[in-house]
C-alpha cells in the first residue's frame, strides 16, 4: 500500500484541480457515459460530510456517499450493485482489514491538511480467496472555507504490474543473499575505483565494516604484491582499459588491526555502451592457511628427506622395470654398492643368493605379480643376498607407488635380520628340546606371567583343563583351572609373586561338572628374575585316584571292623527273631479271634524281613555267597507294601504298577523284599507332611552299552519306587549310597540303608539309578537280570 502527493502523480489531469462543481458542469460524468464505458480505468465520484460541530476536534468523523460509479469501475469490482445514492464506506467489505484500517486513517489525514491530490494503492480479495491489487488517484475538491466537499477518483488495476514488481525485487533479494553469502569476499567498484559496495566475507577479509569500506578508494587498501613487496598497478590498467578484462593475482593486505592477510584477487570489467568501464567486480578469497599449508609441506618434505637419509633400515624406489631410482645410505652400506651406480642398476640383478632369484613362481615373480600386477602390499617376504663370503638374510616389504592414481613403482624398505634368524634358529632347537622333555610328561606344566596370565601351556594340559595349549594362552590360569575355592588359590598367589625364587606346593579340589571332583597335586614356583624362564612356573599332578584309593581303603578297614561288630549282633538278634516267629506260628494254629488274622501275618512278615537281615549282615561279615532262587518280585512287594500300611502313617498312599507278566529273577527273595522295604521307608522320610509312593514293575530289553555292567544280559526286570517328596540337591545325590551318610539329625540315622540297598542289587547283578529334583520328588531306578521260563525250570 502507498500513499503519494500530488507531485509524485503525472497521472492526474492538468485540469482535475480546478474542477470544483460537477453538478453545473456541461460535461457532467452522467452525460459521458458511453466515453466512460470505453475507458480502461475505473471513475468514481463521492460527497464528504463531517459533523460542524465537531470542527475543532482532531478526531473528526467523517464519513463518504458515492455519487457516482462508472460502468468500467463496476465490471472491474462487481461488488458495487448498490444504487450511488446509497451511503457505501469505500468498498470495505471486500478489502483487507489491514489495508482498510490504513486507507481511512489515510483519508481522514487528509482532510485535516491541505492536501488535494493523492495516491492509494491497496489490495481486494478476490472470489477465489486471493488478492488483486489496485491503485486510486484521488482529487479532494474543497470549499473555499478549506472544508473537503467532495472527492473524485480514478481506479486502475495493477496486478499484474504489482506481480512484476514482486519478482523483481525477489530476484534482487536472492541475487543480494548469493551476493551475501558468497564464500568469496565481493568488492564493487565504481571507475574511479570507489568501493560501491561489498559481501559480508569482504568485511571479515579486510577487517572492516561495510560503513567504513563504502566510498573507500581502492588504493586506500593496504595492499602489497608478495613478490616485489610493492603495491600492484594491475587495477589501474584495469580502470583506463576500454574492452573486458579478467585476471588474477596474489597480494598481501595489511589490516587496520595489523594482522597480515595474503589474498588472491580475481578482476573482472563491465563496460558501458560505448566501450566505457561501468563497473569493476574484485572477488578475492583468505589463502593465509593455504601459504602456511604449504609452508609446512615444504617443512616435512625437508623432515621427510632427513629421515630417509638417516634411518636405519634400507629404502629404496624401484619403477615398474625394476630400476632403482633411489636409494638411501643404508642400502648403500648393505649392498656395498654406491649410491650413484646403485641407482642405474635393475633390482633383480643385485647379487640375491640363488634360492631368490626368479625362476616361474620364485619370490621375485610372486612380487611382481602381487605389487606391479594387482597393486598390492607385499610384507615380511625374506630374501638371501650374497655378500662376498657371507650370506645374509633379509625382510623386504613392496608397497605399491602412485602418482595420480597411476601405479609408476614400489617403495622397498629391507631389514638385515641375519643376527635375528640365527638367534631364532638356536632358540627353535633349544625350545624343541624343552618340548619333548615337557610333552612326554603326563602332568599339566603353565608358565605365568606375574599376573597369572598363561603363557605357554603343554600338550598334557588339555587333559586336565579340557581346552588345547593354544587356546589358554592369554588366558588367566584360575579362570582357565575350575577351582572349587578360588580365593584360597588368589591370596597363595598374591604371597608367592613378590618372593622370587620361592615355591610352594599344595592340593586344590576342581568340579568340572556336576559328577566330575578331582584333586590336584600343584606345584609353584616362582622364576620370574630367572632370564631364561622369566614366568612362574605351575606344575600339576591329577592325585584323584590315589586319593580315592586312600579313602577306599579307610572305608574298607572300617566296613571290616564293623561287620565284626554287626555279626555278633546280628547272630544274637537272628535267635530273638527265631522264638518270635515259633510263637507266632502257634498263634496262627491256635484257635484264635479271625481279627487277630491280619495282624498276626504282619508281625510274621516283619520277622522275616528281620531275618533277612540278620542274615544279610552275617553274609557281608563273613563275605559268603547269597543263597539264590527263582523268584517273582511282584508277591515280595505286594507283602512288603501289606506291612508298611499296618505301620506308616495314615498320610502316606501307596501306588502300585505291577506287570503281571513279570519275568523271573535268580534272587534271595527276602533280600529283594528288604530293598523294597528300605526304599519306601527312605520315601517315607521324604514326605513329612505325607504324600504318594508309587511302585512299578516291567519287563526290559535293554542294550548293553545303557548298563555299566561289563557282561549285561539284554533282558531284565525293572523295579521303580518313587515318591512325591522333597527331593535332593545334586551333591547330595552323588552321595546317597555312601556308608554312613544321612542327611536326618544325629540319633535318627544310621546312614546304611541305601548303602544296603546298593550292595545287595550289586550282588546280584543288578544297577539301580536315582533321579531327583527339589520340591518334586525321588525316582528309584533298579534293573535285575531276568531268566528264561526253561532256566526256572
Amino acid at each position: 500500500m502507498r500513499n503519494l502527493s500530488s507531485e509524485d502523480s503525472p497521472l492526474f489531469s492538468p485540469h482535475a484541480a480546478n474542477s470544483t462543481d460537477h453538478s453545473s458542469d456541461g460535461n457532467h460524468p452522467e452525460r459521458l457515459h458511453p466515453l466512460l464505458t470505453n475507458l480502461p480505468v475505473g471513475m468514481w465520484a463521492m460527497s464528504v460530510l463531517c459533523d460542524p460541530s465537531h470542527a475543532d476536534n482532531p478526531d473528526l468523523t467523517w464519513s463518504w456517499k458515492y455519487e457516482f460509479v462508472s460502468p468500467r469501475m463496476r465490471q472491474m469490482l462487481p461488488a458495487f450493485t448498490a444504487a450511488e445514492s446509497e451511503q457505501v464506506h469505500w468498498r470495505y467489505h471486500q478489502i483487507p482489514t489491514e489495508d482498510r484500517v490504513w486507507i481511512r486513517h489515510t483519508l481522514e489525514r487528509a482532510m485535516l491538511s491541505e492536501r488535494v491530490q493523492m495516491e492509494l494503492e491497496y489490495r481486494v480479495i478476490d472470489d477465489s480467496g486471493g488478492f488483486r491489487w489496485f491503485q486510486d488517484r484521488i482529487e479532494m475538491i474543497r470549499r473555499k472555507d478549506g472544508i473537503p466537499e467532495s472527492l473524485v477518483g480514478i481506479t486502475a488495476e495493477i496486478t499484474q504490474a504489482k506481480r512484476e514488481q514482486l519478482e523483481i525485487r525477489e530476484r534482487e533479494n536472492r541475487l543480494r543473499r548469493v551476493f551475501e553469502t558468497n564464500p568469496n569476499g565481493i568488492l564493487l567498484l565504481d571507475p574511479r575505483g570507489a568501493i560501491t559496495d561489498c559481501n559480508t566475507e569482504a568485511e571479515s577479509i579486510l577487517g572492516q565494516p561495510r560503513e567504513q569500506l563504502l566510498g573507500l578508494n581502492w588504493n586506500q587498501l593496504a595492499l602489497r604484491d608478495r613478490v616485489t613487496d610493492s603495491q600492484s598497478p594491475q587495477l589501474l590498467a584495469v580502470l583506463e582499459d576500454s574492452h573486458p578484462t579478467q585476471y588474477g593475482y596474489e597480494a598481501q593486505l595489511i589490516r587496520p588491526d595489523g594482522r597480515i592477510v595474503d589474498i588472491a584477487w580475481n578482476v573482472a570489467t563491465i563496460l558501458g555502451d560505448r566501450g566505457e568501464v561501468t563497473e569493476v567486480i574484485l572477488t578475492f578469497q583468505d589463502w593465509s592457511n593455504r601459504y602456511r599449508a604449504d609452508e609446512a609441506l615444504r617443512a616435512s618434505q625437508e623432515r621427510l628427506r632427513r629421515i630417509f637419509e638417516s634411518v636405519a633400515d634400507v629404502v629404496m624406489i624401484v619403477d615398474r622395470d625394476w630400476r632403482v631410482s633411489l636409494a638411501n645410505p643404508a642400502a648403500e652400506q648393505l649392498f656395498g654398492i654406491p649410491r650413484v651406480q646403485l641407482t642405474q642398476q635393475n633390482w633383480r640383478d643385485l647379487p640375491w643368493a640363488p634360492s631368490a632369484e626368479h625362476p616361474a613362481g620364485g619370490p621375485m615373480e610372486m612380487i611382481a605379480r602381487q605389487v606391479i600386477g594387482l597393486g598390492k602390499t607385499v610384507t615380511r617376504v625374506e630374501l638371501a643376498l650374497l655378500r662376498g663370503n657371507h650370506r645374509l638374510t633379509l625382510s623386504a616389504s613392496f608397497v605399491p607407488l602412485h602418482r595420480e592414481q597411476e601405479l609408476i613403482g614400489m617403495v622397498v624398505s629391507a631389514t638385515d635380520i641375519t643376527e635375528r634368524v640365527e638367534a631364532a634358529r638356536i632358540r627353535q632347537r633349544s625350545e624343541e628340546r624343552f618340548r619333548a622333555l615337557v610333552q612326554g610328561n603326563s602332568d599339566g606344566i603353565w608358565l605365568c606371567d606375574a599376573d597369572g596370565l598363561i603363557q605357554y601351556a603343554s600338550e598334557s594340559t588339555e587333559l586336565l583343563v579340557g581346552l588345547p595349549g593354544f587356546a589358554q594362552l592369554g588366558r588367566r590360569w584360575s579362570e582357565t583351572v575350575p577351582l572349587e575355592k578360588p580365593a584360597e588359590w588368589f591370596e597363595l598367589w598374591g604371597t608367592l609373586r613378590t618372593q622370587p625364587g620361592i615355591q610352594q606346593t599344595i592340593h586344590v579340589n576342581l568340579s568340572r561338572g556336576i559328577d566330575d571332583f578331582r584333586i590336584w597335586e600343584v606345584s609353584i614356583r616362582n622364576r620370574l628374575r630367572e632370564p631364561i624362564v622369566a614366568a612362574i612356573v605351575v606344575h600339576a599332578r591329577d592325585v584323584t585316584a590315589e586319593r580315592r584309593l586312600q579313602e577306599q581303603l579307610k572305608q574298607a578297614q572300617k566296613m571290616e571292623a564293623i561287620g565284626e561288630l554287626a555279626s555278633g549282633l546280628a547272630h544274637d538278634f537272628g535267635n530273638l527273631l527265631t522264638v518270635i516267629q515259633g510263637e507266632l506260628g502257634e498263634l496262627i494254629l491256635d484257635d484264635v479271634p479271625t481279627a487277630w488274622h491280619r495282624s498276626i501275618t504282619a508281625a510274621k512278615i516283619a520277622t522275616e524281613l528281620g531275618t533277612t537281615l540278620t542274615k544279610i549282615l552275617l553274609g557281608l561279615a563273613r563275605r559268603v555267597p547269597i543263597c539264590v532262587e527263582p523268584v517273582v518280585i511282584n508277591p515280595r512287594i505286594r507283602e512288603v507294601v501289606f506291612l508298611l500300611e499296618r505301620v506308616l502313617r495314615k498320610t502316606i498312599r501307596f501306588e502300585l504298577d505291577l506287570d503281571e507278566n513279570l519275568g523271573i529273577i535268580e534272587a534271595d527273595g527276602m533280600q529283594i523284599a528288604q530293598v523294597v522295604l528300605n526304599l519306601c521307608l527312605n520315601a517315607r522320610d521324604a514326605m513329612p507332611k505325607g504324600g504318594t509312593i508309587r511302585i512299578q514293575t516291567r519287563n526290559e530289553s535293554i542294550p548293553t552299552d545303557g548298563i555299566p555292567s561289563r557282561e549285561a544280559p539284554r533282558d531284565w526286570v525293572k523295579v521303580v519306587v518313587e515318591d512325591t517328596g522333597t527331593g535332593m540337591s545334586e551333591a547330595t545325590r552323588a552321595k546317597i549310597f555312601e556308608p554312613f551318610f544321612t542327611t536326618k539329625p544325629s540319633g535318627k540315622g544310621t546312614g546304611l540303608g541305601l548303602a544296603i540297598v546298593s550292595g545287595i542289587v550289586k550282588q546280584h547283578q543288578g544297577e539301580i539309578r536315582c533321579t531327583s529334583q527339589e520340591g518334586v520328588g525321588t525316582r528309584f531306578e533298579i534293573v535285575l537280570p531276568r531268566i528264561r521260563s526253561e532256566e526256572s525250570e
